[in-house]
């Protein structure tokens, strides 16, 4: 079995709590993993993950098989790598309780214990002989084994259900004892309510409560059935009629159990923390629960409003809140705070809008304790993102603005801010700070004064003052005290202990108990630890093989706290018990004083990547003592790199004095490479300088082998960025109007020296000026020839950098571990490299020497990395040009060739859209024609002839020999895609105005229209060298594509989903057997809305490799869409979605309706602002104002209406989020327009935005007869999905991060825009007419949601392109006036990306905040056209 088959048994197959014997063999695979230096890189899914993780935690908690539970989890990564997630969320609400046969079947039957498998078997015959249970049986049970096993239980047998009575206490129930007691006495106080209500007074409510009632005997013998059971059986009696008034007496007694764990004094209480994880585990069990409300809109018609579920008792949530947050169940928590603003925001008064558009939940309730707990909540999540730009709520808590600098790495700030607030706040926070400061022995005089600490950060700072040998172990008192085994303290013994005898002696000094007290995950991993050292401290070689494999796949910046605390703990075991012994062999300890340096290293390094440079500052100088001098040189090469990061003025001299030192030659290239990197921060030398060392550089990596390719990169692209950087200086020096004022002078020099050589071509004044002339154009044409020596060099050391990450990549491949991700590294994701390439190559494609070494490298450069810029490429093909170079073209024909043969799926599209660019351009003629009759219906291929005459468009006829070429290497694949693109070509135009009698198509039935059996899309039959157009497809770096999804047929029935055009939806079956969605759209051109996806698919990949925003999930969400023709494409249907307008609007049961019944309908709103269109300014605002006022905001209740479970309704706002200010930057850059509610879709799955539609881009919005004034859409609901922050907080901190690296990448995106300069698309440029109709289609519908009633309910996907229309071509040739347009948007995208706005330069944050008020300004918003719903 592999890794993988066991994650899934134990997630799937696997009881509740796994058995000792899998265990066992999970437990040995995992081992053997480990030493055979697997790096558990398999992909599995992080939910299987995390389900197996609570298994095995389960057995913890339980003592149940615990020991080989916690060897499980200590040894493999994938374990440590993924996030801890809450136990509080176990029970799916279910009409039927079928977990409970399960249950008493897979566990408990099987139990060791002989009196609960007794007690099981006569539960199950009291269930399954009821009538409820043989209901069950019948029609409810579907798994095979669960029936067969029920069989022999369905028996009649005799029996008395005898019901005990003795269930009264005279105590009160719900008072906190020990748990057990307290648990299984108020389960029985429960049942006895239930059987009272249900069996004695026959009352109705839950239909299974006979079930729950046979359980009663069970719950006392199996506590965990007792847990599981809780929850049932409060929503069992909640569903009792209202006249009982059980409600009440539950709140109270709720509310009771609130109060006792709120005013518990031990957080760390073992009873008080299992009581809390019951109670929270109810509280969302019953917010699963519906309770049914009246439907005002519709009486007739029940409600179930997913909030209103919250108030099956009468909580206050912020208790519960703060509750949750004691004890950590953080994620409730933030949960219970939302319900709790969201009740608290609908009776307070409306906003008047005077001023703002929407005020958050923080600004409107202004509460310090909601703040104070808000950000408590998020600093232990350790998301700092979610309270940034709060500060203006920190006045006058400095311990709030010391959590908030502590999350940023910036503790000198937080000890400052603790220390103002160090009589009123926890000293752990303080401590923290010394520590990460560094500031050790003032931290251990403090521990002296103060009450005690916490366990981790008392073993952290034990082990620390051990190492550098100070100071002896101080008996500080910890907060784990009244524990008889913590850990940590006995692995402190141990190393202690272990000091004071031989090495020999490590077996016998090892605790072999730890295992027994073992609570949690981290303690495994530090327990696993002594383990290796006691198994392996003979070979360590092995220890080593096995620790690093590890450390190379968990170290993660946001595992800072648990590597650190792992790595400590190994650094301190290898020195004291490995090392300690000094009468060894040479061999093993120069082995063991290799594992202490690279260890040590690790350490430091963990501290640096998480931008703790103070604490890497303080390691380095306490332990690099620890390690020979023959060690350390990678340590030396840290320390000059936290002296960089500091901006240590001494950096620079440090590193002279290594470079000049005897390092190893690899060492000597990276200080090097650091100190070029200083010199051209500090700027305190010259250019000459830097290029002095890279050429020192250049030099010495050629004796550098294939082990040292990550540094050979390194150094080729400092090399690159280097030359780059100067050749745009140079550039920028060129186009200043310092050099155009000397151009003028050398030019009216030259003037007056012609005249002075024609007056007195002897004289001392003509001889001046020629020396002057001749000087001044000397030291031009130097410039400009090292201005063309830095190209030659930057695109040639890219083009190096290219191959050799190929070969980096092969490396990967090939399993052999490459040091550091160095694309991270570096900050350049390949993507930048290649665009860099393109673009000098395209602005110099006149230059011969540009172009031989292009052709000269490309043949070395796999065809891969290009793949995101084939169509730029393409755009600029030609087979002969009398403006550009036939060299340029020879070389970029030859390539694009090479590319359509290495990964055809991704590129013969693009080519097959270029050849094909005027093959309907007859086709309206002919429709029309057929239509009336005029033309006959002979055609045996299909029905519309498809212009197949050649033309002069020299790109077409350059596609066209690409296809030939790709023909003669792979004639079934071209063949076929020719003939699926003419398919669906003709299918696009196919009119349906005979047949159709509504606006859907459909005919007088009611049934959607057919494709005639002639049309050639009903005679693709299984193309199996064809991938389905509109799925996307991995690219292969090897070029090698298997199992692809290829076309198998399509269906002859069709949907209109209206629009101008036409547009169809059809079903494509798949060779997987998948029905896929595509939508067919003719006379629209698809270019743009193509370029734009192409340009959303190049930030995703930046934002994912990107050190800047890897961590954070930022994406924008895209689809694919793939033009036909010029007028034609297809494009992938968005499944599962809705579109923002239907959500709110939609007429039967829109949540405006719906959670809003007396509030005006979008249509009243749109109405009286419509009214309005034509008044003055001042009266549009009004109109606005009234609107909004008349109309709340609801999008917040969205996620609880599609997620459930705490942890999915946090990730899912926070994925929310960042998926409307990614989408909105990038749409502000680019220009995007027309964002009105039905232009954007939201995921039901992942709760992402998703703009469809992109045909009003560059800004063209602006140029609509109502012109939109605002940069992105951030109206009252969609500022409502944002959380209690609203527009601060995560959203805002996640648009600078997407805006700087927008700006950092700038030159990639504008050379994917530069397309428009080639192939000018004739649609971005919005005519008067096609504005005017923009607009006026939306005054011919009562709504705007009106569109969306035609489509199919459940599924609604992309609306069609209504930007998009048809409009005549003016010609496909490059016309002056549209290079200018071309030109002057790439210049206001430039602008953008500079930071300019107005004139004005802005900081990344300042550009944010304007961004932000222009959205949300009232007086741009109530100028805007009504049909875009500003209101909303």
């Amino acid at each position: 079995m592999t890794t993988t088959d066991y994650f899934l048994y134990l997630s799937q197959h696997c009881p509740s709590l796994p058995v000792q014997w899998i265990l066992e063999m999970f437990h040995n695979h995992l081992e053997n993993e480990r030493l055979s230096s697997s790096q558990f890189s398999v992909n599995i899914d992080p939910s299987i993950v995390g389900i197996v993780k609570q298994k095995l935690l389960g057995c913890i908690e339980l003592k149940q098989n615990h020991i080989l539970a916690g060897k499980c989890l200590s040894k493999c990564s994938l374990f440590l790598t993924n996030r801890k997630q809450e136990n509080a969320e176990k029970d799916p609400y279910e009409q039927v309780p079928l977990w409970i046969i399960d249950d008493l079947i897979m566990l408990y039957l099987i139990d060791k214990e002989q009196s609960i498998v007794e007690c099981t078997r006569y539960t199950l015959k009291s269930i399954l002989n009821h009538s409820i249970g043989q209901e069950i049986y019948q029609k409810h049970i579907k798994n095979d084994l669960t029936q067969i096993y029920s069989k022999p239980f369905l028996s009649q047998i005799n029996f008395s259900s005898k019901i005990q009575r003795n269930f009264n206490s005279s105590s009160n129930p719900w008072l906190i004892t020990s748990f057990d007691t307290w648990l299984i006495s108020l389960i029985n106080y429960l049942l006895k309510q239930i059987e009272h209500y249900y069996i004695e007074e026959k009352e109705i409510g839950h239909p299974y409560a006979c079930i729950f009632i046979q359980l009663k005997q069970l719950t006392q013998l199996k506590i965990e059935l007792a847990k599981k059971l809780f929850p049932h059986l409060i929503y069992c009696l909640l569903l009792l009629p209202t006249n009982v008034n059980i409600r009440q007496l539950l709140t109270n007694n709720f509310t009771f159990l609130l109060e006792q764990l709120n005013n518990n004094a031990f957080d760390n209480d073992c009873t008080h923390i299992q009581i809390a994880k019951i109670f929270f585990r109810t509280i969302n069990y019953l917010r699963q629960c519906p309770i049914e409300n009246l439907n005002k809109r519709n009486p007739g018609k029940n409600l179930f409003l997913n909030f209103e579920n919250h108030f099956w008792l009468d909580f206050d949530y912020f208790q519960l809140a703060k509750c949750a947050s004691k004890y950590q169940c953080y994620q409730s928590a933030i949960i219970y705070t939302d319900i709790w603003t969201t009740k608290q925001r609908s009776i307070l008064p409306a906003n008047d809008y005077l001023t703002h558009l929407y005020y958050s939940d923080i600004d409107l309730l202004s509460s310090s304790d909601l703040i104070d707990l808000f950000v408590r909540i998020h600093s232990n999540l350790n998301q700092s993102d979610e309270f940034y730009g709060l500060d203006k709520c920190f006045q006058n808590r400095p311990s709030l603005y010391g959590e908030f600098n502590q999350l940023n790495n910036n503790y000198y700030d937080s000890l400052f801010y603790y220390d103002q607030a160090a009589l009123t706040m926890d000293s752990s926070k303080l401590i923290q700070s010394l520590r990460l400061c560094g500031f050790n022995h003032i931290l251990e005089q403090y521990l002296h004064q103060i009450s005690p600490v916490s366990d981790q950060i008392y073993y952290r700072i034990q082990l620390t003052s051990l190492l550098s040998g100070k100071n002896k172990l101080t008996q500080w008192k910890t907060n784990d005290e009244k524990r008889s085994n913590c850990i940590r303290e006995n692995i402190l013994s141990i190393i202690q202990r272990q000091m004071q005898v031989p090495s020999s002696s490590v077996p016998q000094l090892i605790d072999h108990n730890l295992w027994s007290n073992v609570s949690d995950l981290r303690e495994c991993s530090l327990i696993n630890i002594i383990d290796d050292m006691t198994m392996h401290y003979k070979n360590p070689e092995i220890l080593s093989k096995i620790w690093f494999n590890q450390v190379h796949n968990q170290i993660k910046e946001d595992m800072f706290d648990e590597n650190d605390e792992i790595l400590l703990t190994r650094v301190a075991t290898t020195h004291k018990l490995l090392l300690h012994n000094i009468n060894e062999d040479t061999e093993h300890r120069t082995i063991k004083q290799t594992i202490l340096a690279d260890l040590v290293t690790n350490l430091c390094q963990n501290a640096l990547d998480s931008k703790k440079l103070q604490l890497c500052d303080r390691y380095l100088s306490d332990l690099s003592p620890l390690i020979d001098p023959s060690y350390s040189h990678e340590l030396s090469f840290l320390r000059a790199k936290v002296l960089v990061l500091r901006q240590q003025d001494t950096a620079g001299e440090y590193l002279r004095q290594l470079i000049d030192s005897p390092l190893p030659d690899s060492i000597h290239i990276r200080c090097r490479l650091l100190l070029c990197d200083w010199l051209n921060e500090t700027r305190c030398e010259t250019s000459t300088t830097i290029k002095q060392q890279l050429d020192l550089i250049s030099n010495s990596i050629k004796n550098l082998d294939t082990s040292s390719l990550p540094l050979i990169f390194e150094s080729y692209l400092a090399m690159a960025h280097f030359s780059d950087n100067e050749y745009q200086r140079l550039n920028q020096l060129f186009h200043s109007p310092t050099f155009e004022n000397k151009r003028s002078l050398i030019t009216r020099n030259q003037i007056e020296y012609n005249k002075q050589e024609k007056l007195d071509p002897l004289g001392r004044y003509t001889k001046v000026l020629k020396r002057s002339l001749d000087m001044d154009k000397k030291e031009i044409d130097e410039q400009k020839k090292l201005q063309y020596s830095y190209l030659i060099s930057t695109l040639s050391n890219y083009l190096i950098c290219l191959k050799l990450f190929s070969n980096l990549s092969k490396q990967q491949q090939a399993n052999q571990i490459v040091p550091t991700d160095i694309i991270k590294k570096n900050s350049v994701p390949e993507i930048m490299i290649t665009s860099k390439c393109l673009s000098y190559w395209f602005t110099n494609s006149n230059n011969e020497d540009v172009n031989k070494t292009l052709k000269k490298n490309l043949l070395h450069i796999p065809t891969y990395f290009f793949l995101p810029f084939v169509y730029q490429m393409a755009a600029r093909m030609a087979l002969t040009n009398e403006k550009v170079s036939l060299l340029f073209h020879s070389v970029l024909l030859e390539y694009l060739s090479r590319c359509i043969i290495d990964h055809p799926h991704h590129v013969l599209p693009v080519i097959f859209a270029l050849a094909n660019a005027h093959k309907d351009a007859h086709i309206s003629q002919q429709s029309q024609a057929t239509s009336s009759g005029t033309v006959k219906k002979s055609n045996t291929i299909g029905l519309i002839q498809l212009n197949n005459e050649s033309n002069n468009d020299v790109r077409s006829r350059a596609a066209q020999y690409l296809l030939d070429e790709c023909a003669k290497v792979k004639p079934l694949l071209v063949d076929q895609m020719r003939k699926l693109n003419d398919a669906y070509i003709e299918a696009a135009y196919w009119d349906v105005t005979p047949t159709k009698t509504d606006q859907q198509g459909k005919d007088n039935n009611g049934k959607n229209p057919t494709f005639p059996k002639q049309l050639r899309l009903m005679h693709i039959k299984d193309f199996h060298e064809v991938a389905v157009p509109t799925i996307t497809i991995p690219i292969a770096i090897d070029g090698i594509y298997k199992n692809i999804e290829t076309v198998k047929s399509f269906n002859a029935e069709y949907a209109m989903v209206g629009g101008v055009n036409a547009p169809k939806k059809i079903l494509c079956h798949s060779s997987t057997g998948r029905q896929l969605s595509q939508l067919l759209k003719g006379k629209d051109d698809l270019r743009q809305d193509a370029v734009m996806q192409q340009l959303f698919t190049v930030v995703n990949r930046l934002l994912d490799k990107d050190d800047l925003t890897c961590h954070r999930s930022l994406n924008i969400r895209t689809y694919k869409v793939v033009p036909l023709t010029q007028k034609s494409g297809v494009l992938e249907w968005c499944d599962g979605t809705i579109t923002f307008g239907d959500y709110l609007t939609k007429i039967s049961d829109g949540a405006h309706s719906r959670y809003h019944s007396d509030d005006w309908t979008a249509m009243d709103c749109r109405r009286h602002i419509h009214k309005a269109t034509n008044a003055g300014k001042d009266e549009r605002k009004r109109a606005f104002i009234q609107a909004c006022s008349k109309l709340k905001p609801v999008f917040r209740y969205f996620f609880y209406e599609y997620y459930n479970k705490p942890s999915v309704w946090h990730r899912k706002k926070q994925a929310y989020a960042k998926s409307v200010a990614s989408s909105s930057i990038v749409g502000y850059i680019v220009g995007l327009g027309d964002r009105h509610v039905q232009n954007i879709l939201i995921d039901t799955q992942t709760a992402e935005f998703i703009h469809i539609d992109l045909g009003v881009a560059f800004d063209q919005g602006k140029m609509l007869p109502i012109p939109e004034t605002i940069p992105f859409r951030l109206t009252r609901d969609v500022i409502d999905g944002l959380g209690i922050c609203g527009t601060q907080g995560l959203f805002k901190k996640s648009c600078e991060i997407t805006l700087e690296l927008m700006r950092r990448y700038a030159d990639t995106l504008i050379t994917i825009i530069e397309v428009f300069l080639y192939d000018p698309l004739y649609q971005w440029q919005l005519s008067p007419q096609k504005a005017l109709q923009l607009q006026q289609q939306f005054d011919k519908t009562n709504d705007s949601v009106a569109s969306s009633s035609s489509r199919a309910s459940g599924k609604t996907s992309m609306q069609p392109a209504s930007s998009s229309t048809s409009s005549s071509i003016v010609g496909e040739s490059v016309t002056t006036d549209t290079n200018k347009m071309a030109e002057r948007l790439l210049l206001g995208l430039r602008q953008k990306l500079q930071g300019v706005e107005r004139l004005n330069q802005m900081t990344i944050k300042a550009h944010v905040n304007m961004l932000i008020q222009e959205a949300t300004s009232i007086d741009n918003l109530s100028q805007l056209f009504a049909g875009w719903q500003p209101y909303l």
